[in-house]
């Protein structure tokens, strides 16, 4: 008797430490598309059915979806996400007014963030220039002038300890910037301001 028993909680140790699978796992799972905006809060739309804004994964079925971004202030976009795409990332930075018809926006292009971001800067969409110039500074961390932009919109936003560090950077990588005078000026009067504020933050 002895010798059966053992057996059998051998046998049931061995089954506990078999490698297991959730009934998440064992679901058939939707292909699906990690969707990547610009601005941040851009609102999609799916197939014309509101998904919610900002970036997220959508589902993809077996045909074509149509992907609507927009944002106020923005050019809307539309794109066809194909389903070979799927397990993949679709990248839309939306236009900002006033930036021309004829050129469009680069999600992945950190130059051509930066320059959007300086137009948002100028219309007063301080968020939204600091979405553009983080995005470009992910991208570019070796150049300058996304850390430029970012804390520039950063500062406007009063988040100064960050706009501090990303001016500073800026100053790093470009140690004879011609607006050097000036943005050394801004730093120390964020860092100034850290000291009084330093609560607010």
């Amino acid at each position: 008797m002895l010798p059966r028993l053992a057996a059998a909680l051998l046998l049931a140790a061995a089954a506990c430490a078999a490698e297991k699978q959730s009934w998440k796992e064992a679901a058939p799972r939707r292909p699906e598309v990690y969707v990547d905006v610009l601005p941040r809060r851009a609102e999609l739309r799916v197939d014309g059915v509101a998904s919610g804004s900002g970036p997220r994964f959508i589902e993809l079925g077996g045909t074509p979806v149509a992907l609507e971004v927009s944002a106020p202030g923005f050019d809307a976009s539309q794109v066809t996400v194909d389903p070979q795409v799927a397990g993949g990332r679709v990248g839309v930075a939306l236009r900002p007014a006033g930036w021309g018809a004829g050129r469009t926006v680069d999600i992945d292009e950190p130059v051509v963030l930066v320059a959007a971001s300086q137009v948002l800067l100028r219309a007063g969409k301080a968020a939204e220039a600091a979405d553009y110039a983080e995005r470009a500074a992910e991208l570019g961390p070796q150049l300058p002038m996304p850390h430029r932009a970012l804390g520039m919109a950063l500062a406007k936003l009063g988040k100064r300890t960050r706009a501090a560090q990303e001016l500073s950077q800026y100053l790093q990588l470009s140690p004879s910037a011609a607006d050097r005078a000036e943005v050394e000026r801004l730093v120390s009067r964020l860092r100034g301001d850290m000291s009084i504020r330093a609560r607010e933050e």
